[in-house]
C-alpha cells in the first residue's frame, strides 16, 4: 500500500542525501558531530529496520503522505514521501512476522460519531513491510469498545512481554472514574496474536491523548527476571485539588499478565502531567529507577522527577531535580556523553508560543542528579501533541544517537561522537 516518490541524490559534506531532504549542518558540538536536518513532513517519529538491511531507518507520518528515510548504514538518510493517509499518533513498529523487517502496528478508530455524542470504537491492525517504505493491506486482529468518559485513552507499545522472542502488543486503557487495565496480545511470530491477556490496574494514573504511542515502557523493575509495565501520565491524587503527574508500575508474571500495580505521584506542586517514562539505574545502586519530565498547567520551575528503586522492589518517594524544557512533550534516556552515567534528553515547547520548541541533553552524575545541561541545536516547531524524540544506534557504533521531529516538517539527527 502506498506509492513512493523518490528525489534525486546530492552529496553534501561527504553524505549522499536526497534533494527532497534539505540537509543543513546546524552545529558540531551537541553530541560531538554535526547535526543533520531532513525535510520529513508529518506527526511523530519512529525508528526501525523497515527495509530489512540491518540498520535503523526513520519514519514520520500524518496527513496525505508519510516520510520514509532509509539509512545508508552510517547514519545518513535519504527521505522520500510515500502517498497514503495514516494517523501516526497511535502507531508503533515491530517485526510481527519475523522476516527481519519492521511492520506497522496500528490502533485505528472507526464507526461512531463523536461530534454528535456517539463515541468511536477501536481496532488493532498490522500492516507488513514491503521493504521499500510501503506496507501491505491492513490485517484486523481485534476490535474493542469505546473508552468511557471524556478522558478515556488507549496507549500502545510493542515488547517481548513473555520473552519468547516474538513481538507482542501492549495496550494500557485508562479513563477518569473507570478502572484502568493492561491488555497484552502475545505474538505468534506469523502476523497473528493469541487471545488477549487483560490485567486490572488499581493505580490512578491516566495516560494523555485519546490514542497514543508514548507513555509506556517495559523493564524488570524488581529483579525477578520478568518484564514489568511502567506507565506515565496524570490524574487525581489524595489531598491535591489539581491533577498530579504520576507513574504506575505493574508487576509482570512473565506470561503477558500483571499481578499487582502501584501508583507513585510527583511531589506536590512539581507537575500536573508526567512525561516519559525513562527507566534505568540513575543512581547506580543496582536497582531500577524511573524518571519523568514535569509539565505544569500554570508554568513554574523546569524540573525532572526521579523515583529511585528500593530494596525488595518498588520505588521510593519522588524527588525533583533541576531540568530544562518549559512544557515537555517527550523524553528518552541513555549514556550520551560516554561517562558511564545515564543521561536524559527531552523536547519541549514554550507555553506562550507553541511554535517555538527546544531540545535538551541533561547529563547524569551517576548519583541520581544532573551535572550539566546542553541545548541541542534543533529547529523550532510545534511539539505539543506531535513530533517527539527517539533513541537508536543509527551508525552501528554501539553509542546511543538521537533523532527529533518538530511535528511539522523537520527531523534532526544527532550522531553520537562523545565518549
Amino acid at each position: 500500500m502506498g506509492r513512493v516518490r523518490f528525489g534525486r541524490g546530492a552529496r553534501r559534506c561527504g553524505a549522499v542525501l536526497s534533494i527532497a531532504a534539505l540537509v543543513a549542518l546546524v552545529g558540531c558540538d551537541d553530541l560531538g558531530a554535526a547535526a543533520q536536518t531532513y525535510d520529513m513532513a508529518g506527526d511523530g517519529i519512529f525508528g526501525g529496520d523497515i527495509d530489512g538491511d540491518g540498520d535503523v531507518d526513520l519514519m514520520t507520518g500524518g496527513g496525505d503522505s508519510y516520510g520514509y528515510a532509509p539509512n545508508d548504514h552510517t547514519g545518513n538518510f535519504a527521505p522520500v514521501a510515500v502517498e497514503g493517509h495514516y494517523d501516526f499518533s497511535h502507531m508503533v513498529l515491530a517485526d510481527v512476522d519475523r522476516d527481519g523487517r519492521q511492520d506497522m502496528v496500528n490502533l485505528v478508530s472507526f464507526a461512531g460519531d463523536p461530534e454528535n455524542g456517539v463515541p468511536e470504537a477501536y481496532r488493532l491492525e498490522t500492516m507488513l513491510s514491503n521493504g521499500d517504505g510501503t506496507f501491505g493491506e491492513p490485517k484486523i486482529h481485534a476490535s474493542m469498545p469505546p473508552m468511557p468518559g471524556s478522558s478515556g485513552a488507549i496507549t500502545i507499545m510493542t515488547a517481548d512481554a513473555n520473552k519468547d522472542g516474538r513481538a507482542d502488543v501492549v495496550l494500557y486503557k485508562s479513563a477518569s472514574g473507570a478502572a484502568s487495565s493492561a491488555v497484552v496480545y502475545l505474538g505468534t511470530g506469523n502476523n497473528s496474536f493469541s487471545a488477549p491477556v487483560t490485567s486490572a490496574s488499581t493505580a490512578p494514573v491516566l495516560t494523555s491523548q485519546h490514542l497514543a504511542h508514548t507513555g509506556l515502557e517495559m523493564a524488570d523493575m524488581n529483579g525477578d527476571g520478568k518484564l514489568d509495565l511502567i506507565v506515565a501520565g496524570w490524574g487525581s491524587w489524595p489531598g491535591d485539588p489539581d491533577s498530579r503527574g504520576q507513574v504506575a508500575v505493574l508487576n509482570g508474571n512473565g506470561a503477558g499478565g500483571f499481578t499487582s500495580s502501584t501508583g507513585y505521584a510527583t511531589p506536590a506542586g512539581a507537575s500536573n502531567r508526567a512525561i516519559g517514562p525513562g527507566v534505568g539505574d540513575f543512581n547506580e545502586d543496582g536497582r531500577m529507577d524511573v524518571v519523568v519530565a514535569d509539565t505544569r498547567e500554570r508554568g513554574g520551575p523546569e524540573t525532572l522527577t526521579f523515583w529511585f528503586g528500593v530494596a525488595g522492589g518498588g520505588l521510593g518517594t519522588g524527588v525533583t531535580r533541576t531540568g530544562r524544557g518549559q512544557t515537555d512533550t517527550d523524553l528518552v534516556t541513555g549514556d550520551y556523553d560516554g561517562d558511564g552515567n545515564l543521561d536524559v534528553v527531552t523536547v519541549a515547547y514554550e507555553s506562550a508560543d507553541e511554535s517555538k520548541s527546544s531540545a535538551w541533553l541533561m547529563e547524569g552524575d551517576g548519583a541520581g542528579g544532573i551535572k550539566a545541561t546542553v541545548a541541542l541545536a534543533a529547529p523550532t516547531g510545534w511539539n505539543g501533541q506531535h513530533g517527539g524524540v527517539i533513541r537508536r544506534d543509527f551508525d552501528g557504533d554501539g553509542k546511543p544517537d538521537v533523532a527529533l521531529s518538530d511535528g511539522r516538517h523537520t527531523v534532526t539527527v544527532f550522531i553520537n561522537r562523545l565518549g
